[in-house]
């Protein structure tokens, strides 16, 4: 397989770009991924509640549990903080 500057990738004598590649591997391979997917998960767990469990710092300066980072981002507390920190 030949890569080539402007994102596409020769497959056995065909050009397509790589999104389009991924999603016929998909299509091809979904359950068989799925079910990788879903082992995967329940062998890592404890390491993934325990990365979402984790206290980060926001820009805001506030500390948030990262599963609610993304929430905590749209909430008024956060939004106001960020304009005063805007305006020094």
């Amino acid at each position: 397989m030949e890569q080539k500057t402007d994102g596409t990738k020769v497959v056995i004598g065909r050009c397509e770009t790589i999104e389009e590649y991924r999603k016929k591997y998909y299509q091809k391979n979904k359950e068989k991924l799925n079910a990788y997917s879903k082992e995967w998960r329940i062998k890592n767990k404890e390491h993934i509640y325990a990365q979402l469990n984790q206290r980060v710092r926001c820009e805001c300066g506030l500390s948030v549990k990262h599963r609610r980072l993304r929430e905590h981002r749209k909430c008024s507390r956060h939004i106001n903080r960020m304009k005063i920190i805007d305006q020094y």
